[in-house]
């Protein structure tokens, strides 16, 4: 992609700033990001410059790479087992996942021991660099769980494992345990992988927030983004949207299998309860698409998450709960916990998997809600029209002379009339359009905005 030069123009030290990246890949990344920025600004529903998108990025100091996503790159992944059982071992076939909580789980069939599982590149996109990695060791065709990295470390605020953003292509040894109580060791394992973040995804952030008034200037050349974790300092309240909760029983509660759910707790306020899972075996990972909004909650505020199994027999078993903090989820963004029954002898009755963001009242997620679903009603209404969005976005740049990310009517009639209008003359042609302007109301506008061109240019094909 031609991008005018602009790779001149980005500063190695802006890549570092802004994806925690050094030497080589600053230098293997500025092409990307100029490439990012020319998109954006060559966009009809940008009203910015390249030199703008520039010069921001080079100057901004506090872009959140925790939460920046990207995709994995794994070269090599093995296992050397150790024990008394490790000629056993190793006389199995294994298979290994990769639990990545957002992106679900990776799997590997292992052979034999020291053997690496990736013949050759294996990519995994759409990670964020805070993102914990776990693995899990199956006797292959089975589900009997051999080992895992949860590891016999207990935190009642999170559960470390592989932090994504970390890996930079040099070895990781990771620690495997048998599951249980006494997580007896089961071997070691080997990992080289490099996390590459999305170019496309941190310009885009960078461009939204400039349009909407979120980037605030320090001194001469210096820039922030306003972020609504600014607003949990000041205690004000905001809105937690919890999109996903995964859970893995590492026991059966009735007889051989549990039916498990969750409940969310703000002190005693019951604020959501999900569905039970039936006939669930220990070890196996369910999920809840939560997807709800739980409004006016400061960072400070405590909730409860409590897991229970719904007994066939006798009253519901009380499996365990966690207690966290707003802020440590919002901060993570996905978090995984330890589920204990009591926290003085520290059992690892489950784990629990949570993603979460939290936003001050005027840039809620129901907001970017609606914004999602209007360009989804917007690519069905091309499509009934039978057209394509890259055909109208060439077209209205066509039509946008100054290069405002606006027509005014004058432009947009003249090159309408040199259209075909069903046999109808220009005069006539154009008298009709103008209805349509008239009864959508735009007859009172002086510009007409990209969506307002796509909804016109979709009844301009109706009739």
């Amino acid at each position: 992609m031609d991008t005018g030069g602009l790779e001149s123009s980005i500063r190695e030290d802006a890549i570092t700033q802004v994806f925690g990246t050094g030497p080589p890949m600053q230098q293997q990344l500025i092409p990307f990001v100029a490439a990012a920025i020319k998109k954006e600004a060559d966009s009809p529903r940008r009203s910015l410059t390249a030199d703008q998108l520039v010069s921001v990025f080079n100057g901004l100091q506090n872009y959140d790479v925790d939460h920046s996503k990207g995709t994995l790159s794994l070269t090599h992944l093995s296992i050397n087992f150790t024990g008394d059982k490790g000629k056993l071992n190793n006389s199995m076939d294994h298979t290994v996942y990769m639990q990545t909580g957002s992106q679900g789980p990776v799997h590997f069939v292992l052979a034999k021991s020291k053997k690496n599982l990736i013949e050759d590149r294996l990519k995994v996109s759409g990670l964020v660099a805070s993102e914990q990695c776990f693995f899990e060791v199956f006797v292959k065709g089975s589900k009997d769980l051999k080992a895992d990295s949860f590891g016999p470390e207990w935190n009642p605020k999170e559960k470390k494992g592989v932090r994504v953003g970390a890996l930079n292509g040099d070895l990781v040894k990771i620690t495997l345990d048998h599951p249980g109580d006494t997580h007896e060791n089961f071997g070691e394992m080997h990992l080289k992988a490099t996390w590459v973040p999305s170019v496309e995804d941190a310009i885009r952030t960078i461009a939204t927030a400039m349009l909407h008034n979120k980037i605030k200037q320090v001194g001469d050349d210096g820039y922030r983004i306003v972020d609504w974790r600014d607003e949990a300092a000041k205690g004000r309240p905001g809105d937690l949207a919890i999109g996903v909760a995964k859970l893995r029983l590492n026991t059966a509660f009735d007889i051989f299998t549990s039916d498990p759910y969750l409940k969310i707790f703000r002190k005693t306020k019951l604020l959501y309860h999900c569905q039970t899972h039936e006939n669930v075996a220990p070890f196996a990972w369910v999920e809840w698409q939560i997807n709800e909004v739980l409004p006016n909650l400061r960072s400070s505020d405590k909730l409860t998450f409590v897991v229970q199994d719904k007994n066939k027999l006798m009253s519901d078993t009380f499996v365990g709960q966690i207690e966290v903090i707003v802020e440590d989820l919002w901060k993570g963004g996905a978090t995984w916990f330890t589920v204990a029954r009591d926290h003085t002898n520290e059992k690892d009755e489950a784990y629990l998997y949570i993603q979460a963001d939290w936003f001050c009242e005027e840039s809620s997620p129901q907001k970017w809600a609606n914004a999602s679903a209007k360009n989804i009603t917007m690519d069905t209404q091309l499509s009934v029209a039978g057209l394509s969005m890259d055909e109208v976005t060439r077209k209205f740049k066509e039509l946008d002379k100054d290069g405002n990310g606006l027509l005014d009517r004058g432009e947009f009639f003249e090159v309408y009339k040199q259209m075909d209008h069903m046999g109808l003359d220009p005069h006539l042609a154009t008298k009709r359009l103008d209805d349509w302007l008239t009864h959508y109301g735009f007859d009172k506008k002086e510009n007409i905005s990209f969506d307002e061109f796509v909804m016109i240019m979709c009844h301009i094909q109706q009739f």
